[in-house]
């Protein structure tokens, strides 16, 4: 099965990168990340750069076409002849299309004039029924081919569905036990309810807090309230994205990727890469610290003074240090080699999917009382 997942700019991590984690563990999936130009895109947070892309141009056989969530690049591409003619292209070639939330923006001018009825986001209704479209306020609609959604939660859910109906329920099961999530709770989900939520706690976040201005990226970091996220090559794409989309939301400080160099970095199965905004020469100190695991990590069996050296320093600089699955090894050569490190600031991961309940119900800590409720909404 060939599986496109359409990404453009002003997208999070999450909304790609899910799929791209989940779909992966079946047997006989073919997954292209594709955008308008290919290349690379930048993300929602302005630093991450996303690349290895394929143009759309250039995709001739599509099963399945899976259109991310994003609000970023919505008015541009809905206005822009090439993608809107290549969107058609795929969406009309395509087995089954899948649209998450503000995509229905985009998917909209495929089925104007059609006796189809589309969900989306609240935010979009307006809009999308001045267009002649048919809205409708459910969680989900299937007709036939398209499938879409309301909101980018229900990524989870709309994941889950592609999976029942392309390799039943066992295999669905399978993997998603793997990564520990509840099929029964999400199952049971109530995604309008959960919509007026986020919509009264957004409000409520605007009235009761302030946040610092973000600050640009620069040359080096030297702080102690910024996150750094350490990849290595084929590095384990769920956790990264779950950290990195989540936590980048916060506005009062920056969430940055890191590497030995700042050389692309590509991930699990080589479907794209990340190009990081510093090297580990460039990171003097930093609030928290989180290595994601990667094939590279659990089969590296040397051990690079030089490199240990320098995550070691940005560990001790850190209040606190998540090591997500398959990292263990790295964070004990870590520790080795430099004794001062407190361990007690350390947090192993060793299951897949773990780290994303510790942030769920550390959002408290990590952010504050009003940004985390805000979170929790938009991701659990």
């Amino acid at each position: 099965m060939k599986l496109c997942i359409l990404v453009y700019n002003g997208i999070e991590l999450w909304d790609f990168a899910f799929p791209y984690e989940i779909l992966s563990q079946a047997d006989n999936i073919d997954i292209t990340l594709i955008s308008r130009d290919g290349g690379e895109i930048v993300l929602k947070d302005k630093n991450t750069v996303i690349g290895g892309l394929k143009p759309m141009t250039e995709v001739d056989e599509v099963d399945v076409l899976w259109i991310c969530e994003g609000e970023e690049s919505i008015e541009e591409l809905r206005h822009d002849d090439l993608f809107k003619i290549q969107l058609a292209r795929l969406s009309r070639i395509a087995k089954k299309v899948f649209v998450l939330g503000a995509a229905s923006m985009l998917f909209s001018n495929i089925i104007i004039g059609k006796n189809i009825e589309i969900c989306s986001h609240p935010h979009y209704e307006k809009t999308l029924k001045k267009t002649g479209v048919k809205y409708s306020d459910e969680l989900f609609l299937t007709n036939e081919k398209y499938i879409t959604s309301s909101a980018r939660v229900s990524c989870i859910y709309m994941v889950m569905l592609l999976l029942n109906i392309y390799f039943g329920e066992k295999i669905r099961d399978k993997i998603f036990n793997y990564y520990n999530f509840d099929i029964n709770l999400i199952l049971k989900y109530k995604e309008r309810d959960h919509a007026k939520r986020a919509r009264d706690l957004k409000k409520l976040y605007k009235k009761n807090i302030k946040t610092k201005a973000r600050k640009n990226s620069t040359a080096s970091i030297n702080n102690d309230e910024d996150i750094a996220i350490y990849l290595t090559d084929y590095f384990d794409v769920m956790g990264l994205a779950a950290a990195h989309s989540i936590l980048s939301n916060h506005k009062a400080y920056e969430v940055y990727i890191i590497a030995d160099n700042v050389e692309p970095v590509y991930a699990k199965g080589g479907g794209f890469y990340i190009r990081p905004t510093h090297s580990l020469d460039e990171v003097t100190k930093i609030g928290k610290l989180i290595i994601a695991g990667s094939v590279k990590i659990r089969a590296d069996r040397t051990n690079d003074k030089v490199k240990l050296l320098k995550l070691s320093k940005i560990t001790n600089s850190a209040n606190k240090v998540l090591a997500l699955n398959g990292s263990e090894k790295l964070i004990h050569n870590i520790c080795t080699i430099n004794k001062t490190i407190d361990i007690d600031n350390i947090i192993v991961f060793s299951s897949i999917g773990s780290e994303l309940y510790w942030i769920k119900n550390n959002l408290e800590n990590l952010t504050n009382e009003y940004q985390a409720e805000l979170l929790k909404s938009e991701y659990y």
